[in-house]
């Protein structure tokens, strides 16, 4: 009877906070045999338990039963506040990760679409993710890039890049447990990958390229990026040239000008962090062989400020690169000499196209620039450059954030300045689900929403 009474309760309190359109909180307690859809913050006790998640995305969680030194929780269900900027699936593709402008990470179960846990550490925006081989550990990258949404910061006078926390983090994903931080780049950092055996990690920023041993934390190289100087930079130089030197206030000015800029570097790391491709504002895109630390070459494309981390992407062996050629083509080159393979008809895009491989394939995104139309997803044969299906999905804004599963068969997107991740069969086209818990973009209350 007063288990009765508890959750009349409970569903009273949840009813009057969804009228206030307040946060959605879910009540999970074991005791009383409820499904555990725990958002998780490191403790004693959750180590214990783990994280239980469902065996594919089309079946339901089972839930193992806790031990009786357990206590029941408070389980609150909280997406992101700020918009997301990575997304990477588990190797076994059963869950998804998430990092975004609020500083945080989400695993999210991916039968379900409930938070299972959150990840606090990071004091600036979590830029890239990377899952290990073995799907055990998470490695999350961070740093306030800037991008063409922040420029009205800017000129208001908000901090915009060059934050203090430019590092690199490694966490035991089934505890939820921080057990690295690697620290070492003066920038943002915007891209990360784990070796093939797991024991190494690769990183990037604007101003450098850096291997880490993950046994003890200690880097094993670092290449510093080329920096090209504009024409104005150039031209300052000559003009505050004198016998004395530049004062410190001047020299300050030129570090941290150079400092914003390569801050809003675009960058991108291969699978298993053999190349990293990193573009300065407005210069070419360069590849650069990680291991050796040696510059391969020198693409055609920009990094426009219309442009993503998302516009360049490797082929999951590292042997391809593809970028945009035009507002209505992709290119797709061997990357290491150059030569290019084929075009991609992408069709008309208002900035250049968002790209991600697969296994097999090759997807491109078009930005609809505000005209009301979704962008036009496309999948090609990554052997023959053939046409072979549009995917469709919800998503009414620019996608600027792509992700595969590691098998292919599933597509993470999210939408620009957007909290919600649309996951896509790429089998048949069609959209699964929309991970998002809280307000929607639309100001709707939603959890783990599905679409059938």
């Amino acid at each position: 009877m007063k288990i009765h009474k508890l959750t009349f309760a409970l569903q009273k309190l949840c009813a009057q906070h969804l009228e206030q359109r307040a946060l959605i909180v879910s009540i999970v307690l074991a005791s009383l045999g409820l499904p555990l859809i725990a958002e998780l913050a490191p403790s004693n006790a959750q180590e214990k338990r783990g994280i239980e998640i469902s065996k594919s995305p089309t079946e339901t969680s089972q839930v193992a039963p806790l031990p009786s030194s357990v206590k029941p929780e408070l389980v609150i269900q909280a997406g992101h506040t700020k918009p997301i900027n990575a997304v990477v699936f588990s190797p076994d593709g059963r869950w998804i990760a998430s990092g975004g402008k609020d500083d945080t990470i989400k695993i999210w179960d991916l039968a379900t679409g409930y938070v299972l846990r959150t990840l606090y550490a990071h004091s600036s925006n979590v830029n890239a993710l990377a899952v290990s081989p073995d799907g055990k550990f998470l490695a999350s990258a961070s740093g306030d890039m800037t991008d063409k949404r922040d420029l009205s910061t800017f000129k208001q006078g908000g901090i915009v890049g060059g934050m203090a926390d430019n590092t690199v983090r490694v966490w035991d994903v089934l505890t939820g447990r921080e057990i690295r931080v690697l620290r070492g780049h003066e920038l943002p950092v915007g891209g990360v990958a784990f070796s093939t055996d797991g024991r190494s990690l690769t990183s990037a920023s604007g101003d450098s390229v850096k291997i880490w041993d993950l046994s003890n934390g200690n880097e094993l190289r670092s290449q510093k990026t080329k920096y090209d100087k504009s024409g104005m930079e150039k031209y300052d130089s000559i003009r505050s040239f004198s016998i004395f030197g530049r004062d410190k206030r001047e020299t300050q000015q030129a570090e941290w000008q150079k400092n914003l800029k390569l801050s809003g570097s675009r960058i991108v790391v291969s699978g298993k962090g053999d190349l990293a491709a990193v573009g300065q504002p407005d210069k070419p895109v360069r590849i650069y062989h990680v291991n050796t630390g040696r510059e391969l070459r020198e693409l055609t494309f920009k990094a426009l400020p219309e442009a993503e981390h998302s516009s360049i992407a490797f082929s999951s062996d590292a042997r391809l690169v593809a970028y945009a050629k035009t507002n209505d083509a992709v290119t797709v080159e061997e990357a290491g000499t150059g030569r290019e393979l084929y075009n991609l008809n992408s069709g008309v895009s208002q900035s250049p196209q968002r790209i991600a491989f697969s296994n097999n394939m090759l997807l491109t995104v078009t930005d609809p620039g505000g005209t009301g139309e979704p962008p036009t997803m496309k999948l090609w044969d990554t052997t023959t450059g053939q046409f072979v299906r549009t995917l469709s999905t919800n998503e009414q804004n620019d996608s600027r954030v792509l992700g595969f599963s590691s098998d292919g068969r599933l597509l993470a997107i999210v939408g620009a300045s957007s909290k919600t991740i649309r996951i896509i069969d790429v089998g048949t086209g069609r959209e699964l689900r929309a991970l998002a818990t809280g307000a929607s973009e639309d100001n709707s209350w939603q959890i783990g929403r599905a679409h059938v």
